[in-house]
């Protein structure tokens, strides 16, 4: 028996962790080679080749779900095994893994589905068959048996139970970790309180309204977390103190215990529907702004005082930390510049996702050299540094393309012969949005050898 998996079902918490490491990155790898479909349905004269678009959209559905639900909460949930707790480990956390592991095959299994419909809902788009809704269970199940426990619960951090992630960090990943707990109750509540009668789009749209607008406030606490453990990597030093961070986290986090409360209405009532858009509206750029500012402040301050910019900006921790933190940035200026149901609305959530994605991949890099794989040649550096600064770009190229498209009227979620291209310029953003894609995913294969010769490495 491989000693990984001897000390995974011995509940050994470094094994657990690595485990969802590994299935983050398995997910977003898989998802980055659906992607290559998706692209090509969007692309005229090359989609008439492909195959139907009910099979497209299936393809959409399952890669959306990898490259967020899977990597983002395995990611994560690796983290929160991190957090400090007494006893450090849990004889759960094999079973979650092996569920997780169920639950992606089903779900890459649900592409195949013939005539079973792609229901695009926000947030978390689904395949209309009781095999995609059995594996979005599976993971569910299996993400809440790793999160829930104690380890949620402040500690005061001491010798004895410090845990691998610096103390500053630890607020943030609890916050992700509790919002995520509350995103799965109303998902819950929202599944058995939505009326049957509904059509298929709605039924799913009004189940994953609510809960996955919290997921958002869990995507960006927990991206902030990251910006620290970076942020102290590089400089050596805290971003702040802890207990202004903590206060900064009950700040962000509190107001949302609350949002079961939007449900007594009904998932079809305007509380409901426009109560939780107010709150991602106005709940996640305050506190997130303010670390920004903070940690702005000081990487600036530390590159002033570097004998060389190129050298500190080529280190990758720095590349992802102030790649994410520029794209969020971006992600809430397009934010605020949405009008109507067109691509400016995924330029939106693919800068602030493609934010949350970068650091992920940056922090990765990290856990594996806490965990012993090795990226500590010149040469290994650079190759990490070229690989984030060429995602970043081209989800930068990406994003642009379908920010220009947005502009013009491109209309989101459609693909093929669907498409109504009134205006040269959407031609303009389509283009940039294939060469923007297919430069994300060579960074994202680029993402993938380097982890590679880093198990070469040990």
């Amino acid at each position: 028996m491989p000693h990984w998996l001897k000390s995974l079902l011995q509940g050994h918490a470094g094994s657990a962790s690595k485990s969802w490491i590994f299935i983050s990155i398995s997910a977003l790898i898989l998802a980055g080679f659906l992607s290559l479909f998706i692209m090509m349905g969007r692309i005229p004269l090359i989609n008439k080749w492909m195959f139907d678009t009910q099979w497209m959209r299936r393809i959409l559905v399952v890669h959306v779900n990898l490259a967020l639900l899977v990597s983002f909460y395995s990611f994560i949930a690796s983290c929160t095994i991190l957090l400090p707790e007494q006893p450090p480990w849990s004889r759960r956390y094999p079973v979650a893994i092996m569920v997780s592991l169920l639950s992606i095959a089903l779900m890459i299994s649900s592409i195949f589905f013939t005539g079973s419909e792609a229901v695009l809902a926000n947030y978390i788009p689904v395949v209309d068959h009781p095999v995609f809704v059995a594996s979005l269970l599976f993971f569910g199940f299996s993400i809440c048996l790793t999160i829930f426990s104690k380890r949620l619960l402040p500690f005061r951090i001491t010798d004895n139970n410090a845990g691998l992630l610096p103390p500053g960090a630890a607020a943030p990943i609890r916050s992700a970790g509790v919002l995520i707990l509350i995103s799965v109750f109303i998902f819950l509540i929202s599944w058995l309180i939505t009326p049957l009668d509904l059509s298929t789009n709605l039924y799913y749209e009004f189940i994953f309204w609510g809960g996955g607008h919290v997921l958002q406030f869990a995507n960006m606490i927990a991206a902030v977390g990251i910006w620290i453990v970076l942020y102290q990597e590089i400089s050596g030093k805290e971003l702040f103190n802890t207990g202004k961070i903590s206060a900064l986290c009950y700040i962000y986090t509190i107001p949302v215990l609350a949002t079961p409360l939007l449900l007594l209405e009904g998932t079809d009532s305007t509380l409901y529907l426009k109560g939780f858009t107010l709150y991602m509206s106005w709940g996640i750029f305050p506190v997130v702004s303010v670390f920004i500012v903070v940690l702005l402040v000081k990487t600036f301050s530390l590159l002033n005082n570097q004998k060389s910019t190129i050298n500190f900006l080529k280190n990758p921790y720095s590349t992802g930390l102030v790649a994410s933190i520029f794209l969020t940035i971006i992600g809430f200026i397009l934010g605020a510049m949405i009008s109507g149901s067109n691509t400016m609305v995924p330029a939106h959530y693919h800068a602030t996702l493609g934010a949350v994605t970068i650091v992920f991949m940056s922090a990765t890099y990290w856990l594996m050299e806490q965990y012993g794989y090795s990226f500590s040649s010149r040469r290994n550096k650079g190759l990490l540094f070229k690989q984030l600064l060429t995602y970043t770009t081209g989800q930068l190229i990406f994003v642009a393309g379908l920010a220009v498209a947005g502009s013009y009227g491109l209309a989101r979620k459609v693909f093929g012969q669907e498409q109504i291209i009134h205006a040269p310029e959407i031609y303009i953003g389509l283009g940039l949005l294939l060469f923007g894609g297919l430069l994300a995913i060579a960074g994202g294969v680029m993402f993938l050898w380097n982890l590679i010769a880093s198990f070469k490495s040990k």
